[in-house]
Parts: C-alpha cells; sequence; structure tokens
C-alpha cells in the first residue's frame, strides 16, 4: 500500500525498496511532471532594495526625519537620512 491508493512511487518509499525507479518510468515521471526542481523567483534588484525601507528600524528613521525636518533641524535631518540610506545599502 503506498501512501495514496494507486500510488506506486509511495509504495516504494514504504516498502523501502532500494532499487529505485526503472529508466522508463523516470523517463514517464519526466514527462508528465518536468524536471525535479524548484524554479527560481527572481526578485527585481529595485523591489528589495525599497523592501529595505519597512520595518519597525526603518520607520522610526523615516518618523525622525520627518520630525527633523518639520523642526528644521538640517544637519540632524541630514545624518538620519544617511544613516537610512547605509541601513538600505547594508540591509
Amino acid at each position: 500500500q503506498g501512501l495514496v491508493e494507486g500510488d506506486s512511487i509511495g509504495q516504494m518509499a514504504v516498502s523501502g525498496s532500494r532499487s529505485g525507479l526503472t529508466s522508463e518510468k523516470a523517463a514517464q515521471l519526466f514527462e508528465e511532471w518536468g524536471p525535479n526542481e524548484i524554479p527560481a523567483i527572481a526578485t527585481p534588484m529595485w523591489k528589495m532594495l525599497l523592501k529595505q525601507f519597512t520595518g519597525t528600524m526603518p520607520f522610526m528613521l523615516e518618523l525622525s526625519c520627518v520630525i527633523s525636518a518639520l523642526a528644521q533641524d538640517w544637519p540632524d535631518l541630514g545624518v538620519i537620512a544617511a544613516m537610512l540610506v547605509v541601513n538600505a545599502l547594508l540591509g
């Protein structure tokens, strides 16, 4: 008995068979399911960079930038903005 009714692959796993798949069965499964690989999900670089500006720490830095700008404290704004950019580039 396999894991599912009529599951010959599951039957081999349960039975402890060491012989593996025959070439014909491997070719049949390859035709049916394709190669045994996980497709790579390519995330664009710009999306990864923008994702670095989300989260607790970047949010606190962004809020600090807004407060510094409202207070017209330009040196602090520059330092905090630089910290935000460095955090994003290192992440």
